[in-house]
Order: structure tokens, then C-alpha cells, then sequence
């Protein structure tokens, strides 16, 4: 059995896995709770809405029958007080606070607020106070469609292969017949993509050409493709609304632009320098 569909707290009593931040799923070990579940009977777990909606509920181990909960008298980091044992009371309702997607989620003890299911480094459960342990991704039964490439948004954390949308609609690419020209008419094509190379945290990224091995500039008030990794390829990145970003170049204070005439040039940071950049 598959659990590859997003599940989004809209149906009740629905059978689920939970994934942690460190890539597994929670799982009981008869009373226990723990880390390095799959996605067999011992992972799975039957959602149970309190109230009426999927605000607050209730997580009922399909394999024991038991729930989940944050045991009486919990306190922060405590690695003994979460467990599947509870019976269904109080202890085991969870207030869901959505995290972005709908099947993100953080789920604090309706009874002990501030109190979180936690798993810190990836690696340990523990209780939480909600930070960035915290967020559990449910999934429901089913297996989910293969995203088509290039249509996930690029977030600077590592390297990846990615395409730059202007603001005219197309990608930046390497011109076919000049292959050093930065040209608006790309797709997402071999001409098109890019080695997105970030540094400091994802405020400053390089963007390597897969096609040429060459470098996106700004280069004596020129943007070209002809670069080798030096200082006139660096690019601060300020990012905008809509998932948009601008590419100033460290070295000049310019941004790379594509305006109604469809030329790549530089820009002073209007909307004509927004760009969209998808990973693979």
C-alpha cells in the first residue's frame, strides 16, 4: 500500500502516515512512540477530528488501537513523556496549526499549550516548543503523480539544476549559433538550464550554463554567458512577492532585466528584473 497523496485535515477518520523532519515516520513499538517508521501497519495511524473539523484530533494507532499523546506533566525537551498509550482522553488531542502546505503541520497538546511533538535533529523525539522540529507532513493513501520537471520553486539552500522565467514569460538561455549571448527566448531545454551555485546562506548565488560550462554576468554593463566563476558572476538575491526574485551583481549594483522589447540587459531593479527560478 502506497502513502504518496497529501493528506489536508478535510476528512475524518482517514488512515495516515507521519513523516518527521528527519525523513521517517513516526511509529508505535507497542506503547511506545518512536522515529524510524515506514509505511507498515506499525506506522499508520487513523486520524480522529475533535469539534467537528481538523482544528483539533485525535491519532489512534491502527496496529495497537491506542493513541498518541503528550503525557501529563510534560516539559520542555522531556524524551519520556510522548508515547502511544493514551486511551483517548484529553492528553491525546493535538491542536493543528497548518505550516504553508496544507499537510504540513505542528501539532500541540490541546492540554498543555505550547507543548509540541518534536523531533529535534531528525534523530530523537522529543517535546517541543514549537520551532523548527516541530512541522509533521501527513500522508494519505495513494500514489501521487510525478511533478513535472521545473515547475518546483528553486530555494537557494543547495546546488540544482534550474531555469530562470523573465518577466516577459520565457526562460534566459544560451543563444543557439552564440552560445556566450544571454537570450529571452528559452524553454527549459538543454540552452536553458543552469547549475544554480549558492553561497552565504542563499542570499548570493552563481548560475553555471549546463550547455556551455560558462558563467551568467554582468560585465561592463553587458549580461552575457561568458563568465568563469569570478567576481563579475556572484549575484545577490533579493526576494520579492510571488516567489519572485532580482539578481543584482555584487560587483556592479546591477540587475539582470528583460523588458517588453524581450532583451536580456541589465536593469535598476523594477518589475522588469523579477525572475522565477524553478529546480528539476
Amino acid at each position: 500500500m502506497s502513502f504518496g497523496l497529501p493528506y489536508k485535515f478535510i476528512a475524518d477518520n482517514k488512515e495516515v502516515v507521519i513523516k518527521h523532519i528527519g525523513g521517517k515516520n513516526l511509529r508505535v513499538d507497542g506503547d511506545a512512540a518512536k522515529i524510524n517508521g515506514g509505511t507498515g501497519q506499525f506506522a499508520r495511524f487513523t486520524v480522529e477530528f475533535v469539534g467537528g473539523n481538523g482544528k483539533k484530533i485525535k491519532l489512534k494507532s491502527n496496529k495497537t488501537g491506542k493513541y498518541l499523546r503528550i503525557k501529563n506533566g510534560a516539559k520542555m525537551h522531556d524524551n519520556d513523556k510522548i508515547d502511544a498509550a493514551g486511551t483517548g482522553g484529553k492528553w491525546t488531542v493535538f491542536k493543528v496549526q497548518t505550516q504553508g502546505a496544507a499537510n504540513v503541520v505542528k501539532l500541540e497538546s490541546a492540554e498543555q499549550p505550547g507543548k509540541y511533538i518534536a523531533v529535534p535533529g531528525g534523530d530523537k523525539l522529543r517535546v517541543g516548543n514549537g520551532g523548527p522540529a516541530c512541522p509533521l507532513t501527513f500522508f494519505r493513501e495513494g500514489q501521487a503523480q510525478a511533478a513535472a520537471p521545473f515547475t518546483k520553486p528553486y530555494l537557494f539552500k543547495i546546488k540544482n539544476t534550474v531555469v530562470l522565467k523573465h518577466s516577459q514569460g520565457k526562460f534566459i538561455r544560451v543563444k543557439p549559433g552564440n552560445l556566450g549571448e544571454a537570450d529571452s527566448d528559452g524553454g527549459k531545454g538543454d540552452f536553458a538550464q543552469f547549475e544554480a551555485d549558492p553561497s552565504d546562506n542563499g542570499t548570493k548565488c552563481r548560475f553555471k550554463s549546463k550547455k556551455t560550462g560558462k558563467y551568467l554576468r554582468i560585465m561592463g554593463g553587458d549580461v552575457n554567458v561568458g563568465g568563469t566563476g569570478g567576481k563579475f558572476t556572484v549575484f545577490k538575491v533579493t526576494k520579492g512577492d510571488n516567489g519572485a526574485v532580482k539578481l543584482q551583481s555584487e560587483e556592479n549594483g546591477k540587475y539582470i532585466a528583460v523588458g517588453k522589447n524581450k532583451q536580456v540587459r541589465t536593469g535598476a531593479g523594477g518589475p522588469f528584473c523579477n525572475i522565477e527560478i524553478f529546480r528539476i
